[in-house]
Formats: structure tokens, sequence, C-alpha cells
């Protein structure tokens, strides 16, 4: 018996052991997310030259063609936000913004709300608010999205921006956002971030949206760029998407939906 009993009793030691060293080898995808944003700078060379530089000249690899691309739609709507600003300062702004009330239009909402889920292809749930209110070319949003992973750490991402808004032909919106983005896993981390997200109002009812924003965090480049087609009727509409957030080789991607509401 005290042979047995000793043999149950290394077991479950053994177990306890064995189980507290799983759920410390065990990282999640947003962990590892959190820790490229951690990372320190690029290791110099004597002559002070870094190795990411040498790893540019090979070839950046995916990482460095989603950079480049994602870095050359900033400069088309930057182009695009010019021309609109121009545009829509060539009209009487208060008479186009009560035109757009009247007619139900989505563009340049005085207050929108909306709530979202998204699914991750990792087996990540993420779900957001976001909240953007303005008046004629001003306004301001705020977002927070949750992502959630089974058995290992959340990830939050916080952000807010001012926005300047603009329309040209009631058909093409493309607004600059300024502001900060958040992180918080296991730590604190925050950035200054800008964007320029953009509308194609086919109609009253039906938009499409490109927004593309980039956040400079820990001296990385965070990438956050979401496309969507939204259906709205009166106050109440329905959107579905596809999101990546993206820095160094993690990336966060997947479709989702959601409502809001829109006056």
């Amino acid at each position: 018996m005290r042979r047995i009993a000793a043999l149950i009793s290394l077991a479950a030691l053994v177990a306890c052991f064995a189980g507290r060293v799983a759920a410390a080898e065990k990282k999640g995808k947003l962990e590892g997310f959190e820790g490229e944003i951690e990372k320190s700078e690029p290791r110099r060379h004597e002559d002070g030259r870094d190795h990411r530089h040498d790893h540019e000249r090979r070839g950046a690899g995916p990482a460095g063609g989603t950079e480049i691309a994602a870095e050359g739609f900033m400069s088309v709507f930057y182009s695009f936000f010019l021309t609109g600003l121009g545009m829509t300062g060539a009209v009487s702004s208060k008479e186009m913004y009560e035109e757009l009330k009247l007619s139900e239009s989505p563009a340049l909402p005085t207050i929108k709300v909306d709530a979202s889920y998204q699914y991750v292809f990792d087996g990540i749930h993420g779900a957001a608010g976001k909240v953007e209110a303005g008046y004629l070319m001003l306004g301001a949003q705020a977002e927070y999205i949750r992502y959630m992973e089974g058995g290992a750490r959340d990830l939050d991402f916080i952000s807010g921006h001012g926005l300047l808004r603009t329309l040209f032909a009631q058909f093409l919106g493309v607004n600059l956002a300024m502001g900060v983005k958040s992180l918080k896993g296991a730590n604190w981390h925050s950035g200054f971030e800008f964007g320029f997200p953009s509308y194609i109002y086919f109609t009253r009812h039906l938009t499409l949206d490109i927004q593309p924003y980039m956040a400079f965090i820990n001296g990385k480049n965070v990438y956050d760029i979401t496309g969507g087609l939204a259906y709205k009727y009166k106050a109440v509409g329905a959107r579905a998407f596809y999101r990546m957030i993206k820095t160094g080789g993690e990336t966060i991607h997947g479709p989702g939906g959601g409502l809001f509401i829109q006056w």
C-alpha cells in the first residue's frame, strides 16, 4: 500500500509539473504579435550600418513587399485627399452638408456607432466598437478592439483620431485621420498613427470603404488595413469586411461583419 501511495503521489507531482511547463511554453499568436512590437532595434555593424539594411538589399521578402504596397497605398490616398480637399472647399460645405442629411446619404456622418465581430484564421476572435462624430469637414473617431485566443493572452487595440473630411461629387470621400494607436497585452505600447479612411458612395444605400492606417510604435511600423462593403437603410446598416493588422513578420487578419447606426 505504501508503494502504491508513493507511486500515486509521484504521478501527481509529475502531472502538476508537466502542466506548469506546458502552460509556460504555450505562446499564442497574439502574444507573438506583441513580442514583435517589443523586439529591440536591429543590431548595428561597427561602421554604423544595421543588419536590416543588408536584408533589404538582399530582398525584403513577403514582409517587405507588404510594407512597400501599404506605403504605396498611402501615397495614392494622400493624392486623393488633396484633390478632395480642394473640391470640397470650392462649394458651400454647409449647403452640401444639409443636402446630405435630407437625402439620408451615408457621407459625412454627424454621428455613427458600429459594433463588429471578426474571425481570424488562427482560431482568434475579435470584437470591436467604433464611434465617429463630426460636423461639416471636421470630425473625430475612436475605436476599441479586443482579440481573444483560447488558452492564451488577449490583445487590445485602442485608437483615437481627429478627422479632416472631404467629399467630391458626392461620390468619393477621403478623410485624413491623425491620432494615437495603443496596444495592450502584457504591457502597454502606444504611438502616433495616421490614415486615409476612404469611401465610395455607389448609392445612398451602398458604400465601399478602404481604410489604410499606419502607426509607429516602439520604432516599428504597424499597418492596419480594412476593406468593407456596407448597406444602409435610413439610420441602420450592416457591413461585411476583411481586416489585416501587420507588423514585422506577424499578421492578424480575417473576415468580419457588423451592424451600425448613423445620423
